[in-house]
C-alpha cells in the first residue's frame, strides 16, 4: 500500500497495530518540536516523528502500546540516496528508553522515506519525549536527535 501523506501513513500504521479505525487527536504545538536536519549522500533532508497511543473502544482500557513513525524528507526535492534506511529508533521518557527496529513503509515518492514501529511502552499520551533515529547509508550511521516530540492519542 502506498501512502501520499505522512499523517495517513501514521494513521494506517496505528490502525494496523490496533486493528480498528477512527479519528486522531492532533498534538498541540510544542516550541521544541522541530524537524532535525542532516545531509547524507549529498542530499539535505529533514527528519520528523509522529508518536501515538490508541484509546479507541477496541483498545485495552489503559490504551494500546506506543507506536512511532519516523519520516525523512528531501529538503531540496532531490531523490533520497538509494540504500538510505532508518535502522533504529529510540524513545526516551523520564529516564527510561525504548529502542526498536522500525519497518519500512513502501512509498512511491523518491524524496521521502518512512518507517514505523509499534508495541512500545504505555507512556503518556500527551507528554513530550526525546527520540533518536539512526539513519544508515552505505555502512555509515548517523544519529538524529529530536527533542520534545509529542505522544498523541487516538480516541
Amino acid at each position: 500500500m502506498v501512502f501520499r501523506s505522512p499523517l495517513m501513513a501514521l494513521v494506517a500504521t496505528t490502525l494496523a497495530l490496533a486493528g480498528c479505525s477512527s479519528s486522531r487527536t492532533l498534538a498541540p504545538s510544542i516550541s521544541g518540536q522541530l524537524p532535525a536536519q542532516v545531509t547524507l549522500g549529498g542530499v539535505a533532508m529533514s527528519v520528523t516523528t509522529s508518536l501515538n497511543r490508541d484509546f479507541m473502544p477496541i483498545a485495552p482500557p489503559d490504551g494500546s502500546p506506543l507506536g512511532v513513525l519516523v519520516q525523512v524528507h528531501s529538503l531540496t526535492g532531490a531523490a533520497l540516496p538509494a540504500g538510505l534506511s532508518i535502522v533504529s529508533v529510540t524513545v526516551r521518557y523520564q529516564g527510561l528508553e525504548w529502542t526498536s527496529t522500525p519497518n519500512k513503509i513502501d512509498l512511491s515518492d523518491p524524496t521521502r522515506l518512512e518507517a514505523g514501529s509499534g508495541g512500545g511502552p504505555k507512556w503518556g499520551p500527551e507528554v513530550a519525549v526525546d527520540v533518536v533515529a539512526v539513519l544508515e547509508l552505505a555502512g555509515h550511521r548517523e544519529s538524529v536527535d529530536l527533542t520534545n516530540q509529542w505522544i498523541g492519542r487516538t480516541d
